[in-house]
């Protein structure tokens, strides 16, 4: 597939291995979103918390408590994201939240009844929870719900970005199983609803 798409340089970070050129990468994934409707998924804890590269391996600023071959963005990834398909905030701090399954996360569960998604979560088991304004709510599908339905707080939910969604899991790094497994129902989900003719 041949495009036009760019990424102007004065958006960018430059030094790359010191200093890799996140933006452009994550630009490119909102890309592909936009224009090819992907539905990009980030499973667990941070979203666009971290680059990785494994040609990096062992270089200065490449090495993480996971591994020798992540780079550390921080929130700043996610905020651009986020930032780029209209929101005009974005955080990811522990919140003390019970998590529900809304309506159209029981449906997503269905739609993979595999996932055995539990109903509820814990606090401690989302701990990295999506928290945006500026983004009209029919374009947010919010698939974990806090029970206090703070309207600007989301366990797990996918924020659509005219062709795709960009899909945000909240879940905490020791739950790697139901992430996985949400993160697959949910995408499903997605994709039944909106590309499944």
């Amino acid at each position: 597939m041949s495009s036009s798409w760019s990424w102007p340089e004065e958006h960018d970070e430059r030094d790359i291995p010191d200093n890799p050129r996140w933006a452009a990468y994550y630009a490119r994934i909102l890309w592909n979103v936009k224009e090819a409707g992907w539905i990009w998924v980030s499973s667990l804890g941070y979203p666009f918390y971290y680059v990785v590269n494994s040609n990096y391996e062992g270089r200065a600023g490449w090495s993480t408590s996971d591994s020798n071959h992540e780079y550390h963005v921080g929130s700043k990834g996610a905020n651009h994201l986020m930032i780029t398909m209209g929101a005009s905030s974005n955080s990811f701090w522990y919140v003390e939240a019970q998590w529900e399954l809304t309506e159209v996360g029981v449906e997503a569960s269905n739609t993979f009844p595999e996932a055995n998604l539990p109903h509820s979560v814990p606090p401690n088991d989302m701990a990295r929870p999506q928290r945006f304004t500026g983004i009209e709510e029919e374009r947010v599908v919010v698939f974990y719900d806090d029970v206090d339905g703070s309207p600007e707080l989301r366990g797990s939910c996918a924020v659509k970005y005219e062709e795709g969604y960009v899909l945000f899991n909240g879940f905490s790094p020791g739950r790697l199983t139901e992430a996985s497994h949400a993160s697959t129902a949910f995408a499903l989900y997605l994709y039944k609803a909106n590309f499944d003719t």
